[in-house]
């Protein structure tokens, strides 16, 4: 019951990315074109059917063939997103200024 439950989300997933794609694809042609330097109407549509597709496999790798060890440090990273934001701005880049940050101006 639970892999038929997944395949279903999976599968809807995959169909939810391939509309977005096909409107994105669609409007690109017929309403303004994909432009991602001004998300445009279709580049939102479209690269949301990218990211509907990278869920659908991830979603199968990890929760459905129950392959976790290697995303380990994506959780890591997602769950303390802030800090890790935080981080690399003001250690490797130096936060509003154009000065590099702590480990650049040390290492």
């Amino acid at each position: 019951h639970r892999s038929t439950d997944a395949r279903f989300t999976c599968s809807r997933l995959v169909a939810a990315g391939v509309v977005l794609l096909l409107l994105g694809t669609i409007g690109g042609i017929l309403v303004c074109p994909i432009v991602k330097r001004i998300w445009t109407p279709s580049w939102t549509l479209f690269s949301g059917g990218i990211c509907l597709w990278l869920l659908a496999g991830f979603y199968t790798v990890i929760d459905i063939w129950q392959f976790r060890r290697w995303a380990f440090p994506l959780a890591v990273i997602g769950t303390n997103s802030i800090a890790a934001y935080c981080m690399a701005e003001y250690l490797l880049c130096g936060g509003d200024s154009p000065a590099p940050g702590w480990i650049a101006k040390n290492f």
